[in-house]
């Protein structure tokens, strides 16, 4: 607990409000920042961001959830450039279903099959 409350990031990376994808990945570069205290050869992160299921009015709520995410990554990687480790982390998504392509009669989308 010590080396985070030690850890310094390289960027201004000021959360206000409820932001909690920022906030997770946030707390991933505190621990990537921290990484020599802690003696981590490698660490493995994981982030969650519910909110994805849309039924109805999928392109607002899209347009929403995109904004916020790119957002919270433009920030995260940003940080990781900083502190000059960008080129050794490994950034994925994964998603456990997927959607209908074909709109349903609300402007939203159905449960589909799972591309993975």
């Amino acid at each position: 607990e010590k080396q985070l409350e030690n850890a310094e990031l390289s960027t201004d990376y000021e959360i206000s409000g409820y932001k909690p994808l920022r906030q997770q990945f946030k707390k991933a570069a505190t621990l990537i920042a921290a990484r020599v205290e802690r003696q981590a050869e490698r660490d493995f992160f994981f982030v969650e961001d519910g909110g994805w299921d849309h039924h109805k009015g999928v392109e607002n709520g899209l347009n929403g959830k995109f904004e916020d995410l790119n957002e919270a990554l433009e920030e995260f990687i940003a940080e990781l450039k900083a502190q000059n480790v960008y080129d050794s982390v490994v950034i994925a998504t994964h998603s456990d279903f997927a959607r209908t392509l074909t709109p349903n009669s609300n402007a939203g989308t159905d449960h589909g099959w799972s591309g993975i």
